[in-house]
């Protein structure tokens, strides 16, 4: 990641002057340069912030990517493969390509657990019932909240917070339920 990001170096003796700085300048700083990091009470903000974590996002990033790809594609193994009048062994018989007997057959008893069945029906009674969309992005509500309270002058609470991320630009709501909740807010606050 090679993002530009103009910001505050303080030095050793005190001074502060800002900078721009790559996130492969980081290690070429002198040993009397330091990135000023902002914190509001609970979390890092500011440029700083994401240029200092880039490494280990972009980590997350490829983990995060590999995993739901490979959880994608599991599950679509498993829907192609799985016959409720098939029987365990015959199920762990049906190897598909490319993967391992030793592999598939710890995902068959894995998907055939009691316990994972009860959490693949809670999982999908859980996802019927998300209807309210958010309008946030990747932009995490610490930062979000720390960029309301520069522009307003007062640490924004939460229901301020929720309303900025269901209530789009030109007024409307995401939906009619997240309408419904930001008039009660609304009420409520003002």
């Amino acid at each position: 990641m090679n993002a530009v990001v103009e910001d505050r170096i303080k030095y050793s003796h005190g001074a502060v002057k800002t900078k721009q700085v790559k996130v492969s300048d980081i290690i070429n700083l002198s040993s009397e340069e330091r990135i000023v990091v902002e914190f509001d009470d609970v979390a890092p903000i500011g440029e700083a912030q994401g240029l200092l974590a880039a490494e280990s996002i972009a980590r997350r990033y490829v983990y995060n990517s590999i995993s739901k790809k490979w959880g994608a594609r599991r599950i679509k193994l498993w829907d192609k493969t799985f016959d409720p009048v098939l029987s365990r062994s015959k199920l762990m018989a049906n190897v598909p390509k490319g993967i391992s007997k030793d592999q598939w057959t710890c995902y068959v008893d894995y998907r055939l657990d009691k316990k994972t069945k009860k959490m693949c029906n809670q999982n999908a009674e859980n996802r019927k019932k998300q209807t309210i969309p958010h309008i946030g992005g990747s932009k995490s509500n610490t930062r979000r909240r720390a960029e309301m309270m520069v522009e307003a002058g007062k640490k924004p609470g939460r229901a301020t917070l929720y309303l900025a991320t269901h209530k789009k630009e030109d007024g409307s709501y995401v939906n009619e339920v997240a309408k419904e909740i930001c008039e009660k807010i609304e009420l409520v606050v003002s």
